[in-house]
C-alpha cells in the first residue's frame, strides 16, 4: 500500500504572479508542463492520462495568485498526491 506524500518545490520565474497563476492552476496551463490533459472546473480537477483512467482531484486550497494545492485519490495504489505552489 503507498504512503501519503508531499513534494515541494521552489523556482524563481520571469513572470509575473498572474502568469504562474495561469501555469499552475488552470487546465491549459497544468496541461503545458504536466503528463495528460487536465481541467480544473471549479474545485474539481481532472487529468487524463490516455488510458482510460481519468481521477477526479478536489482543490484543497485556492489563494490566488499565491497557493494552489489539489489531491487525487489513486484508486490504482491507495496512494494520494497533492501538488502546490
Amino acid at each position: 500500500m503507498g504512503k501519503e506524500f508531499e513534494s515541494r518545490h521552489e523556482a524563481v520565474v520571469e513572470a509575473t504572479p498572474e502568469q504562474v497563476w495561469a501555469a499552475i492552476a488552470t487546465g491549459p496551463g497544468i496541461t503545458s508542463w504536466f503528463v495528460g490533459r487536465t481541467e480544473v472546473d471549479g474545485d474539481v480537477v481532472r487529468t487524463d492520462f490516455g488510458d482510460g483512467w481519468i481521477p477526479a482531484g478536489t482543490v484543497t486550497s485556492r489563494d490566488e495568485p499565491r497557493h494552489f494545492a489539489f489531491g487525487v485519490r489513486r484508486r490504482r495504489t491507495g496512494g494520494s498526491w497533492r501538488t502546490s505552489s
